[in-house]
């Protein structure tokens, strides 16, 4: 028996319209609510973009403060604060240090006359050679100083002896033949006014003392000259022949009114140097 299809059935033309109608209400429905989720997305991205922005600007502010205008019209970062190694951080009112160095002393060069420094009576005592030549005395002995005491300084190096009639003098005899001969006079409550060293006429010792210049027994008379171009000539014309060196005689006078004098031999070297209170050459002995 065949049936025919009712009123009722799925495939009623009437209800499929209903169906489809009510599947596009739903499609639409959920388009809908997916439009408002991206939207309400949107809106979230934008809130977010506007607070970074306000974020942003705000570091704009600080960034600009920190900025200073480069020359040329552009703009500068400013340097940080922060010194590196070796740097020193700038004072306020003032600019970095740095560190300087030993500036040190520098001695005068070409002193017209020799130093008047006292000579240093423990130095070198038992070698002439390292002696000083001074307005102030020859080695460790002192112009000024008590005849008697001052021979003991020399006991390494000389021989002191003192002549058998009255007479104010003491003769050191060098116990190295390489050693000048010297003398000290002392005319008045034995203090010495005059010290001698070399003799001329006699081959200049080659252990000799020298001034602080480098002066001493067999400098040439030009080596002279030159190292003290302001010497003063103590000879004279009658006294010394035109035609000899011998006995020629150059001074130099400190402040202190003391002497010394370098005596030439009949080669043109300094045979004899005198350190004394009197201008000019050392007299003969008593």
């Amino acid at each position: 028996m065949i049936s025919t299809p009712s009123s009722s059935s799925p495939t009623d033309p009437v209800r499929r319209a209903a169906i489809r109608d009510m599947v596009l209400d739903s499609i639409d429905a959920s388009s809908a609510a997916a439009a408002g989720a991206r939207r309400s997305r949107v809106v979230r991205f934008a809130s977010l973009s506007v607070a970074a922005a306000v974020v942003l600007g705000g570091a704009g502010i600080a960034l600009a403060a920190h900025q200073s205008t480069a020359p040329g019209g552009g703009t500068a970062i400013a340097p940080s604060a922060t010194t590196g190694p070796g740097q020193t951080e700038p004072q306020p009112g003032g600019s970095a240090t740095t560190p300087s160095g030993d500036p040190g002393t520098v001695a005068p060069a070409g002193s017209p006359s020799p130093s008047a420094v006292p000579a240093d009576p423990t130095a070198g005592v038992g070698d002439p050679s390292s002696w000083l030549i001074t307005t102030a005395g020859i080695g460790p002995l002192t112009l000024g100083g008590k005849q008697t005491l001052e021979a003991a300084k020399t006991t390494g190096s000389y021989t002191v002896t003192a002549p058998g009639y009255v007479c104010p003098v003491n003769f050191y005899t060098p116990r190295s033949s390489a050693d000048p001969n010297l003398s000290t006079e002392a005319v008045r409550n034995d203090t010495i006014d005059s010290i001698q060293i070399g003799e001329v006429g006699t081959e200049p010792s080659s252990s000799t003392p020298r001034t602080p210049s480098g002066i001493g027994l067999g400098s040439t008379r030009a080596e002279l000259l030159a190292t003290y171009p302001d010497i003063e000539s103590l000879s004279t014309s009658s006294a010394t022949p035109a035609t000899s060196t011998f006995g020629e005689t150059f001074g130099i006078q400190d402040g202190q009114g003391r002497w010394l004098s370098f005596i030439l031999d009949d080669h043109g070297h300094v045979g004899e140097i005198d350190v004394t209170y009197t201008k000019g050459r050392s007299g003969e002995f008593c």
